[in-house]
């Protein structure tokens, strides 16, 4: 709507904004964001994003839905080689992990953490995440 000019009531006529980057929220439940299947068909959403707004893309929640350790690991294996692949494709900048440490005993939103609540014992994943980083250098 802030794109498009639309207001709430979705009559037209308001300011188009206009941002320097497209932020998107992914999560291991959602599927595969090249091929995100919805009750409608399967979608692109990157393409989608570039297409839409022609900014850069900044994923600023990526991450997992906490489920099994072996399967959380197993997603950043195949999850984050695909970015990699599209970062050219669809301009995508940034993609920021949520979340270091696991948060759901002290109220938070959930184990969605590399590292337990503990601050010390690493999952899974977060030797996956290190693996990632290390074959993967920021270029």
């Amino acid at each position: 709507m802030l794109w498009n000019g639309t207001n709430p009531d979705g009559s037209g006529g308001a300011p188009q904004v206009r941002w320097d980057f497209t932020t998107w929220h992914w999560y291991s439940d959602m599927g595969d964001i090249e091929n995100a299947t919805g009750g409608s068909g399967t979608y692109d959403v990157l393409a989608h994003l570039q297409s839409a707004y022609g900014k850069p893309i900044w994923l600023t929640e990526y991450g997992i839905r906490p489920t099994t350790l072996a399967a959380e690991a197993a997603y950043i294996g195949s999850s984050l080689p695909e970015i990699v692949q599209a970062r050219v494709t669809y301009d995508v900048e940034n993609v920021s992990w949520y979340e270091l440490f696991d948060d759901q005993a002290i109220g938070g939103d959930g184990n969605y953490g590399l590292i337990d609540v503990d601050g010390t014992t690493k999952k899974p994943a977060y030797g996956a995440m290190k693996s990632f980083i290390a074959a993967n250098p920021v270029q």
